[in-house]
């Protein structure tokens, strides 16, 4: 029997590529980072890849595709309530909650994640070859993977794990930018980006759960929701009490300390927190870097990307 599923499967949900374009049919200007070539194009026709969630070899029936529209329907119109009120304010407990799964969901449905585990498998396999072991028996619980392969694990990635990720994410502090006027946000193949402000030398440092930790999601050219690590948040908070109470009582001497109280203030109130260009700059730079090729955004400026690419080069 014939399936009724379309094949076009969008990895970036298309509600939210539309706030990113122009015009009533929805175009949008793309940057190719390995040609490093722009063009426009329409909405439905960017951020997807036929077939992309099917999984033909699954021994059970469950639509991907189906169920990601599900929770995109639930989302939307959180989203749209903070688009047009600008503001945070009346998310409550239960729409932070989905916002927080939405988010993982994101993170682990594009493909990056299938990158990352060919890359990860390729990597493995040559340093045992090169160490003189056979990956394929050698190794517990490894096995050099095919494409198709890959794309299983991707899949099944996809199905078990956000809801526990959403659990950490759900924990951390949700905020609202905004950049300032004539400056905009790139949105890309991978959205969510992160980073961390406590580097770990020779470890990675972007895990959820990690100290420091930050995940940027650009929802409008000019509004981002960002997951504040709770734990930062809460050790400012004591600092800041703390210098506070010392400078009272002359332990201290005085500190401007106006830039960090505005950010804890904004925080706590859940105010929205207009940016300066350069930190707009500093956003784009990760949608550039953590994005698998393309870069998504209302007009024909990716003047950053491409000297942040041939920087690279």
């Amino acid at each position: 029997m014939k399936s009724n599923n379309p094949k076009k499967h969008h990895y970036v949900p298309q509600f939210l590529l539309r706030n990113f374009s122009v015009g009533k049919k929805g175009r949008i200007y793309v940057f190719d980072k390995r040609k490093l070539k722009t063009f426009a194009s329409n909405v439905v026709d960017v951020a997807h890849e036929n077939h992309f969630y099917n999984d033909e070899e699954a021994n059970y029936e469950i639509d991907t595709e189906s169920k990601l529209a599900v929770i995109e329907s639930e989302c939307a119109p959180i989203i749209s309530k903070i688009i047009s009120d600008e503001s945070i304010k009346d998310v409550n407990d239960f729409e932070k909650g989905l916002l927080s799964l939405f988010t993982t969901i994101q993170m682990s449905r594009t493909n990056n994640v299938r990158e990352f585990l060919a890359v990860f498998n390729k990597e493995i396999a040559g340093w045992a070859r090169e160490s003189g072991i056979d990956p394929n028996k050698d190794i517990e619980n490894f096995q050099e993977q095919t494409e198709d392969e890959i794309k299983k694990s991707s899949i099944d990635i996809l199905r078990t794990i956000p809801g526990d990720l959403a659990k950490e994410l759900n924990e951390k502090e949700l905020a609202l930018i905004k950049s300032p006027k004539g400056e905009n946000f790139y949105i890309s193949d991978h959205p969510v980006v992160m980073h961390n402000y406590y580097p770990r030398p020779g470890r990675g440092n972007l895990g959820i759960g990690l100290r420091g930790i930050e995940i940027h999601f650009p929802i409008t050219p000019r509004l981002c929701l960002i997951f504040l690590c709770n734990k930062v948040v809460s050790e400012i908070r004591h600092k800041i009490k703390d210098q506070s109470m010392r400078m009272l009582f002359g332990k201290e001497f005085p500190v401007d300390m106006t830039e960090i109280q505005q950010f804890l203030n904004d925080t706590n109130n859940k105010n929205t927190r207009l940016l300066k260009p350069e930190n707009v700059e500093f956003h784009n730079s990760l949608q550039v870097s953590q994005s698998s090729r393309f870069l998504y955004s209302k007009n024909n400026d990716f003047e950053l990307a491409k000297d942040i690419l041939k920087s690279e080069l």
